[in-house]
């Protein structure tokens, strides 16, 4: 709030009894100080600049989420907008390139970089390339990122997949979607960059080649618990945003995630290893120290949450590779 100016008087009214006032005024008006870049409208620098974004996917059928790589799920609208449109899919005719499961978003840039002049469909003048393709859906995340509302408690916000690859001419409208009451990740889809509704999406995050577990119920998220599958590339970077190290878990189990106010309470040996067999009756999931949770901190109990040693935690350094599964209370 600015002062834009004040005014001030002073009144006499004659007669019995004399009769004075002085009245002043002043005059405030709002300023956003909130700045915003245009889309940028090179191809290349897209590609790296989506890089560094992420975003929280919600399945409303399955009822589980997932907190991915913004630039994946770039690709992955890419594929919806050519099965929508019905382009040909033979072999050497797909015009959108396909890229390896991954845990770098380097990988994507790479395989994407050098192939902005890929017509999709149409020909010469009226070609519509691989670039325009991105850059147009690139704008329509960052676009939902600006008219998101916060997400608290159990209310998540988000806006309709389907809807910002389509682009309806009424546009489209924000979604909102209860979470079961004891998920404390919510938190983190005020940190995403952008927060995407969707329904059969499938598995979004995988184990690793030469990682597969025995039980296929270990190998997938589970549906209808509302848990979170959280890439740790991701939440690497709210703490690098927020001018933290990266993280390890010999660091203390509070690890503070933005601004020091969301803290990810590290439980257990998420990466523990699986001796569970196809048919059998135990699963991961049912691991007491396998689920994570997000705490909320004041500025006071936060120097001293800060400081809890770790003593459930594994001793070795987390690193950026793999996922973790938020849900615990």
């Amino acid at each position: 709030m600015k002062l834009n100016g004040v005014s001030a008087g002073f009144q006499i009214v004659s007669g019995s009894p004399l009769q004075a006032g002085v009245n002043g005024q002043a005059n405030f008006s709002f300023i956003s100080h909130h700045l915003r870049f245009q889309p940028t409208s090179d191809y290349t620098k897209m590609l790296y600049d989506t890089a560094r974004d992420t975003v929280l996917i919600f399945d409303v059928h399955g009822r589980r989420s997932w907190l991915v790589p913004k630039l994946s799920l770039l690709l992955h609208m890419a594929h919806v907008w050519a099965v929508e449109n019905k382009l040909p899919s033979g072999a050497n005719l797909y015009p959108v390139p396909f890229v390896e499961p991954h845990d770098d978003e380097s990988i994507v840039i790479g395989e994407l970089e050098g192939l902005g002049d890929v017509v999709i469909c149409g020909q010469g003048n009226d070609s519509f390339k691989l670039r325009k393709l991105l850059l147009g859906l690139s704008i329509n995340l960052l676009a939902s990122g600006e008219c998101q509302a916060r997400s608290e408690g159990k209310t998540l916000y988000g806006f309709e997949l389907m809807d910002l690859i389509m682009e309806p001419g009424r546009g489209c409208f924000m979604k909102k979607h209860e979470v079961k009451s004891s998920q404390s990740w919510v938190a983190l889809a005020n940190l995403a960059d952008a927060v995407i509704i969707c329904s059969k999406l499938g598995e979004a995050i995988v184990p690793a080649r030469g990682c597969v577990r025995g039980s296929s119920d270990c190998n997938m998220l589970p549906c209808g618990k509302d848990y979170l599958a959280a890439h740790l590339s991701c939440l690497d970077r709210f703490r690098s945003r927020a001018g933290k190290q990266s993280f390890s878990l010999n660091e203390p189990s509070k690890v503070p995630l933005f601004h020091q106010k969301i803290l990810w309470g590290v439980s257990g040996s998420p990466f523990e290893v699986c001796n569970h067999q196809t048919g059998s009756k135990n699963t991961c999931w049912n691991r007491t120290n396998m689920l994570q949770s997000i705490d909320y901190k004041t500025a006071f109990r936060v120097l001293h949450a800060t400081q809890e040693n770790s003593a459930s935690a594994n001793s070795s350094m987390l690193g950026t590779k793999g996922a973790v599964v938020f849900g615990r209370n």
